[in-house]
């Protein structure tokens, strides 16, 4: 993840074989907005056919 004044970069690398990268932009300081994409990435991991892959530690 790369925060800046204007925007939000968050990262993430899918398992497998293929891995792929995939870029998110959110807007700087839309925490709403950041967290519902984490939400998202949990969810996929979930339910992808790998079984769950991401962790997300309290932070």
């Amino acid at each position: 993840m790369e925060l800046s004044q204007s925007k939000w970069l968050i990262t993430s690398l899918s398992p497998g074989n293929g891995e792929k990268l995939s870029k998110f932009i959110v807007g700087a300081r839309d925490v709403v907005g950041m967290l519902a994409r984490f939400a998202d990435l949990q969810r996929k991991a979930q339910v992808g056919p790998v079984g769950p892959k991401l962790r997300f530690w309290p932070g």
